[in-house]
């Protein structure tokens, strides 16, 4: 299963799609989670917020270079969050999207949240391949099943 096209391209609604249905291509640890795609916060819709049993991860998607205004996109979500959930243990967010033309780190250890970056293609794969035997999606470079071990995809 490949989401990009002929010339490279990828859509910022082909990964919303790819992450949103298999988050834990992004971290293992968001399988079987409760994810929940376009999640509504006063300062706009959050590509996709996972909960899990102390933390809630907020993810942003771009396709484009990462820049500060990305990051401080992702960074008013967190604090919506913050606002509806304050009792959460950990507000954490993921920002993913191409690589930035100068670094984000600064502008990161400013902010109240721990915030980390993907590399699409570098960090996040964007083409995947489905297990025979678990049925989870796998990136494609995978010789064996990051789940189950079984080196038979589909």
């Amino acid at each position: 299963m490949f989401f990009i096209d002929d010339e490279n391209n990828i859509t910022e609604k082909d990964i919303q799609i790819l992450y949103q249905t298999h988050p834990y291509l992004i971290e293992q640890q968001f399988l079987n989670q409760k994810t929940v795609p376009q999640y509504s916060l006063p300062s706009g819709y959050a590509d996709i917020v996972i909960f899990l049993n102390e933390e809630i991860v907020v993810i942003e998607l771009k396709v484009e270079s990462l820049n500060n205004s990305h990051l401080l996109q992702l960074n008013e979500y967190l604090e919506d969050i913050y606002q509806e959930f304050g009792d959460i243990k950990r507000i954490r967010g993921i920002l993913i999207g191409k690589e930035p033309m100068h670094s984000l780190e600064t502008s990161i250890r400013s902010l109240n949240f721990e915030i980390k970056i993907l590399i699409l293609e570098d960090d996040i794969c964007t083409e995947i391949k489905i297990c025979n035997n678990c049925r989870l999606a796998n990136n494609i470079n995978n010789f064996s099943c990051f789940n189950c071990s079984y080196d038979s995809f589909f």
